[in-house]
């Protein structure tokens, strides 16, 4: 704490007194001319203030300045007068703290902090020229380097929210099952790889990408979101998944085929923990499957049995992602008729499994999966991810 040490003086002591602040060179901040200074007839004492301004600084340091006053008080604490004291009347230095990180400038009464990454103290000495007894110590702290919060972007925010149109330089602006671009994979892969739509960049999502949006794994086929009434519970289920280059290893619990929904606490124990739930929906008299997630706190304890409650999802959503993909179906050739389209969807990755296949997204009214798409030369919707 700032310590504020006093002069006692008696009325008849105002001559001293009058010496004193002569020798203090009391001066107008504004006025460079001394400042008269008049005691009271009755008994007073005076005081100083020395202020910083500032006193805390962030991690890039700065520059801070010194003033003082001298304030003169009855005995009974009422303040008479204050005027500032001249900048030629004290002097400042450094009482402690590392020397190397902050400069002090006697002269303007003026210090510099420097910049630096941990937690750093310091304390000057402010003392009235001629009277010892007038001193305050002043501390300053700089703060350490603060590490910027990282932003959690959800998974499914990276995905395109249309496909891919026709003419391959844009997206439909609906979720219509019969509007969408046909491509084959060599085609898919050639022109989406890097794209740019719209002022941002996009690509054709790898297999283990679509991994992070629709739960699979390589070792058990079977394993895959179901939109019938078998209710299966997986607990615990590790997964590896892309996201932004990045290999993202987790465990996951599911529950699949809840009343023809299936539902994910997905990314467990990692900043993307996340509600997951999957529908084969009707929306506008078109079929598609509708993906919705949320981001969960990071003292959130959700179990996947409340997140398969569909209350869940009726309370808290105003900031829950959304995706559709439409029952494009897809086409054998160029010119050929759509199969399946209103029922079916289908989604090339940039992942080839052979000469003749290549892994993909598909879904229809019993379960969604990733699957390999066979052959590499039929046409098929897509849908791009954020990011190069």
């Amino acid at each position: 704490s700032n310590q504020i040490y006093t002069l006692m003086k008696q009325p008849l002591g105002h001559l001293v007194l009058l010496l004193l602040l002569s020798l203090l060179a009391v001066v107008s901040c504004t006025n460079p001319e001394p400042t008269s200074w008049t005691p009271s007839g009755s008994p007073s004492r005076v005081k100083v203030e020395f202020i910083v301004t500032p006193s805390i600084f962030t991690a890039e340091g700065g520059v801070g300045n010194v003033r003082g006053l001298l304030k003169e008080f009855t005995s009974h604490g009422e303040q008479l007068k204050e005027v500032p004291l001249d900048n030629s009347g004290f002097t400042l230095s450094l009482r402690s703290g590392d020397p190397a990180l902050i400069t002090v400038d006697d002269v303007g009464k003026q210090f510099t902090v420097s910049g630096g990454v941990e937690e750093m103290t310091f304390v000057l000495l402010a003392k009235v020229k001629g009277n010892d007894k007038l001193m305050q110590e002043i501390s300053i702290k700089r703060e350490a380097k603060k590490e910027p919060t990282p932003v959690v972007i959800h998974p499914l925010e990276y995905v395109a929210e249309y496909n891919v149109a026709p003419a391959g330089d844009r997206f439909v602006t609906t979720h219509d099952t019969g509007v969408s671009g046909f491509y084959t994979f060599e085609d898919a892969v050639a022109r989406f790889a890097a794209i740019t739509i719209s002022g941002s960049p996009y690509h054709l999502p790898s297999i283990d990408e679509w991994r992070a949006i629709i739960p699979a794994l390589p070792s058990n086929t079977n394993f895959c979101l179901k939109f019938d009434k078998s209710d299966k519970l997986f607990t615990d289920v590790e997964e590896s998944v892309a996201l932004r280059g990045e290999t993202i290893i987790s465990r996951n619990d599911y529950r699949m085929g809840l009343n023809e929904v299936s539902y994910g606490v997905r990314f467990k124990d990692t900043p993307l923990a996340s509600a997951w739930r999957y529908e084969y929906a009707n929306q506008g008299d078109q079929q598609i499957l509708k993906v919705t997630s949320r981001l969960l706190a990071k003292d959130e304890n959700v179990s996947i049995e409340m997140v398969a409650d569909p209350a869940f999802w009726q309370e808290h959503n105003g900031k829950d992602i959304v995706r559709y993909f439409p029952a494009s179906g897809y086409k054998m050739d160029v010119d050929g008729d759509t199969l399946y389209g209103g029922s079916d969807g289908s989604f090339w990755s940039a992942t080839a499994k052979s000469d003749k296949n290549a892994w993909g997204m598909y879904f229809y009214y019993e379960e969604a999966h990733l699957y390999d798409l066979s052959p590499r030369s039929f046409l098929r919707s897509v849908r791009l991810f954020l990011g190069k």
